[in-house]
């Protein structure tokens, strides 16, 4: 990957994380996906919806961590909500 798409995608997980109230976590690029992981915000996930993420999947781990997963084109958002 050249220093310019780093660039790029930096850019884009920064414009993401503003228009989404996100404070993640976690920042990393999978097989050309963007994928964000943070806590959990009742406000993300209504903004999520609003900028055009769509719900993908959610997951429960063994200590009842909940993973609620958005997608929108290439980029994911990851939220974790405690329990």
């Amino acid at each position: 990957m050249k220093a310019r798409e780093i660039k790029e995608l930096a850019e884009r997980a920064r414009e993401v994380c503003e228009r989404c109230n996100l404070d993640p976590y976690s920042v990393e690029l999978r097989r050309w996906e963007l994928v964000l992981q943070g806590p959990y915000d009742p406000r993300s996930e209504e903004t999520l919806y609003r900028e055009g993420f769509k719900p993908h999947s959610s997951h429960t781990s063994e200590d009842g961590t909940l993973f609620l997963v958005f997608k929108k084109d290439d980029v994911r958002v990851v939220l974790v909500k405690e329990q």
